[in-house]
């Protein structure tokens, strides 16, 4: 028997003890003493502690370290997954771009560390208002952020970018420097693609789409969603 006739699979596992734990079963076809029939042995093993470790280490690589969303790393990665399509059916992918009003003022009044603090509340407040398990809450540097939705069309992800904006400014987080309102708010430019058998988005195209619409939000007076 070659290794391509062993199946392996891996599931999670409830224990009596009401906690769960990783399992790895290999399983292969193999004919038994008497050369007739066929038997199958399978083998298992806990493999919990090293699920932990891959996990631990793709937080260290892929997490925002400060405000606890995904990174530009993951971003990049995340976003050619979803920008491919190998079959028959179309695609929905759809991209915002936020950025922080007036977050340098910000700093220079409060200072860095409740700058820091703002980010991650707004961070947070992004990553509750979607999709847990479907879309995708990045900071790609500074006081700005990208969320990828996919299978999400543009009217949807207008309305999703407005309840964001909505959500921010509703946190009340204070900012007497800001020429837009006495609290925290963001801009959001917005972009959809369709990925069509067999093509892929050009990230660059459909990132710089989304920012020319966050460039018209700001020059529009911020605190508002335009789409490009």
């Amino acid at each position: 028997m070659s290794s391509e006739d062993i199946q392996t699979i891996t599931y999670r596992f409830h224990r009596k003890d009401e906690k769960f734990i990783w399992l790895e079963a290999k399983s292969q076809k193999v004919l038994s003493n008497d050369g007739k029939n066929e038997e199958i042995i399978c083998i298992s093993r806990d493999i919990t502690n090293h699920k932990k470790k891959i996990k631990k280490l793709e937080k260290a690589i892929y997490i925002d370290e400060l405000t606890g969303v995904y990174n530009r790393r993951f971003f990049n990665l995340k976003f050619n997954e979803e920008g491919k399509q190998n079959g028959q059916t179309e695609k929905l992918l759809s991209l915002l771009v936020i950025d922080i009003d007036y977050f340098k003022a910000y700093n220079d009044t409060y200072g860095h560390q409740k700058g820091d603090e703002c980010l991650k509340i707004v961070a947070q407040a992004l990553k509750g208002s979607v999709r847990e398990t479907t879309d995708y809450v990045c900071r790609i540097g500074g006081e700005e952020f990208c969320i990828l939705l996919p299978h999400i069309r543009k009217e949807i992800a207008i309305s999703i970018a407005d309840n964001l904006r909505k959500k921010v400014e509703g946190l009340k987080i204070s900012h007497s420097k800001s020429n837009v309102s006495k609290f925290v708010t963001i801009s959001i430019g917005v972009s959809t693609m369709v990925v069509k058998n067999s093509m892929e988005i050009d990230q660059n195209e459909m990132f710089s789409l989304a920012d020319q619409a966050l460039y018209r939000s700001k020059e529009c007076g911020r605190n508002q969603v335009n789409y490009q």
